[in-house]
């Protein structure tokens, strides 16, 4: 009996331990979610916008558990809305967070392992999002050493959804062309 009463309480305590874990993964959304529902935003919802992405990208890149990711990065994704004001300012702001995050990677990360899949994963969020902005960030990973790394950011500065939306306007689309050409013979 006793042993059955230990065993208990050691499974209620690792649950309890394990909770703020599990929260800590979830992101409070409430907030964006009453701005995407607008049709005119202030200012006060650009910061709100702004925040969101920090808040989001910044989990993702300080994260030690990669368990929740994924579900960071499909937050991230689900936001990204077509508002005429949401849409620019988010796209402004993801490539910022995210570039932010590749910076934070590389001068503040320490353990090889970690970076690579803060890399990784950044790299699989600016695939994920499709937006033009995003593709100059993966051509700035292609000579990256891992192959992991170079390969998601080939699938970044390639993606059919940008390339798409790149073809309404050569005049962007050409220097980004030569610059993934570059990026692939270092």
């Amino acid at each position: 009996m006793r042993a059955q009463r230990a065993f208990f309480a050691l499974l209620i305590g690792g649950l309890v331990l394990t909770l703020p874990i599990v929260s800590m993964a979830q992101v409070d959304s409430r907030r964006i979610e009453e701005v995407v529902k607008k049709s005119v935003l202030t200012p006060a919802d650009m910061e709100i916008i702004d925040a969101f992405v920090s808040d989001t990208v910044g989990r993702l890149v300080r994260t030690t558990d990669f368990t929740e990711v994924a579900k960071t990065r499909a937050v991230i994704v689900s936001h990204q809305i077509p508002q005429a004001q949401y849409a620019p300012r988010f796209s402004e702001a993801v490539f910022r967070e995210i570039g932010k995050g590749f910076d934070y990677a590389t001068n503040e990360i320490t353990d090889p392992d970690r970076r690579f899949k803060v890399f990784t994963n950044l790299l699989i969020l600016a695939n994920e999002l499709s937006d033009p902005r995003l593709a100059d960030l993966g051509v700035r990973m292609i000579p990256y050493d891992n192959s992991t790394v170079r390969y998601w950011a080939v699938r970044a500065a390639t993606n059919p959804s940008v390339w798409d939306k790149l073809s309404q306007n050569q005049a962007a689309a050409a220097p980004l062309t030569g610059r993934i050409i570059d990026a692939c013979s270092k």
